[in-house]
């Protein structure tokens, strides 16, 4: 088996077993009905930061913004995959000054946000 996903009608994970054997080793993340930041890494990060996340449907955008302390935005990007699913992405914030940001996902459709998950970045 080389991909599974293994969980219950509501998105819970289960334990994945075949031919009696439990396959601990694949890893599903909970399918929930609202966008989930399922990985943000390395956070404190010298610039480049890894960002996985899951949409339960298709929407028209998935942005990216990063803002400062001040609440100005200093990054967008809007190139995500914006299918439901899993979907990754590498960022370079190396040219912004150390400090502390605010990562933020917006999962956009109709022109409104539908859903929105924030972190906090430490840039060194």
């Amino acid at each position: 088996i080389e991909k599974a996903v293994v969980g219950t009608p509501k998105g819970e994970k289960l334990a994945a077993i075949f031919s009696d054997k439990d396959l601990s080793g694949i890893e599903a993340i909970k399918q929930t009905d609202k966008l989930q930041v399922v990985k943000f890494w390395p956070n404190p990060t010298d610039g480049i930061v890894n960002l996985q996340y899951y949409l339960p449907e298709a929407m028209d955008a998935v942005v990216v913004s990063v803002f400062n302390l001040q609440g100005t935005r200093v990054m967008r990007n809007d190139s995500l995959k914006n299918t439901a699913g899993p979907g990754e992405k590498e960022f370079n914030l190396s040219n912004l000054t150390p400090g502390i940001y605010l990562f933020v996902v917006d999962a956009v459709r109709g022109g409104e946000i539908k859903h929105r998950e924030a972190k906090k970045i430490i840039i060194r």
